[in-house]
């Protein structure tokens, strides 16, 4: 069988969509009115992601699916405050420290890529999250809140 070539991602969106896309990254590109500086790093896979997720300015979730996923924990965990589209526990990880756009919307997401990186207060927004996973999503956490629940579906214990 042979091997389709991939798609560009802007066959998947409307002109409209596809001119306001063109247009963030032109003015990113150019130094428009936003003056921002853009690198876009694509790393591919690395034994030591956890150590470079230290460097990242904003982790961007661009799944179309995902259950719970951990690359949004990561990332908050390392400082980094994240961009995601609306996928699985995403939001719920999340807890309104970083940015979240509807799953099938890639213009929202390019507009809360912008954001993100424009943003004065990203460095609070990673703060935010890394408290935010360290007070929920640790280990030791979990291993008590799920011990609470068991607790609590088991009524009587130890009257047998």
């Amino acid at each position: 069988m042979k091997s389709e070539a991939a798609r560009p991602v802007t066959d998947f969106v409307s002109p409209d969509a596809k001119r306001r896309i063109l247009h963030v990254i032109t003015s990113l590109v150019t130094g428009g009115a936003e003056r921002a500086l853009v690198r876009l790093v694509a790393l591919g896979d690395r034994a030591d992601a956890v150590r470079s997720m230290h460097a990242f300015d904003v982790d961007v979730l661009s799944s179309q699916a995902e259950a719970f996923p951990n690359c949004v924990g990561e990332a908050m965990a390392a400082g980094v405050p994240v961009v995601a589209k609306d996928v699985g526990d995403a939001a719920e990880i999340l807890g309104g420290t970083g940015w979240m756009v509807p799953r099938e919307d890639p213009v929202a997401l390019v507009d809360a890529m912008l954001a993100a990186g424009l943003a004065g207060d990203r460095r609070g927004r990673g703060e935010a999250a890394r408290a935010r996973i360290f007070d929920h999503y640790i280990l030791d956490h979990v291993v008590s809140a799920y011990g609470a629940l068991y607790e609590a579906l088991i009524p009587n214990r130890g009257n047998a």
